[in-house]
């Protein structure tokens, strides 16, 4: 029924194990970034999305694509699993940080 990828025997699990391309718009594979300097927005784990109170903000400090936590933000009360929703607003590019117009989608699936 769905169409939009001609590849949905590969991509499916994720265990292709090639890279992808960034231009891909699939939630399902791995087309962003995420690097250490960026920053990025996520709601409080332990609370509703979509609530403004809840909304917070904080630079990627150190990622580790195997590690339990994957990353650790420049706010280190915050435990984000890897399954949780974020989204880069603004991106680290030459040693600057440049806007980035992103959307919300968890962390292992952005190229880590």
């Amino acid at each position: 029924e769905n169409d939009s990828s001609s590849n949905d025997d590969d991509d499916a699990d994720g265990s292709s194990g090639g890279r992808r391309s960034r231009l891909c718009r699939s939630n399902n594979v791995k087309s962003e970034p995420l690097r250490v300097g960026d920053v990025i927005e996520y709601y409080k784990p332990q609370s509703v999305a979509g609530n403004p109170d809840a909304l917070c903000e904080a630079e990627v400090k150190f990622i580790n694509p195997k590690g339990d936590p994957i990353l650790i933000t420049s706010d280190v009360l915050t435990i984000l699993p890897s399954d949780h929703q974020v989204k880069r607003v603004k991106r680290m590019h030459r040693g600057k940080l440049l806007d980035h117009n992103g959307r919300f989608r968890a962390i292992n699936n952005y190229v880590l």
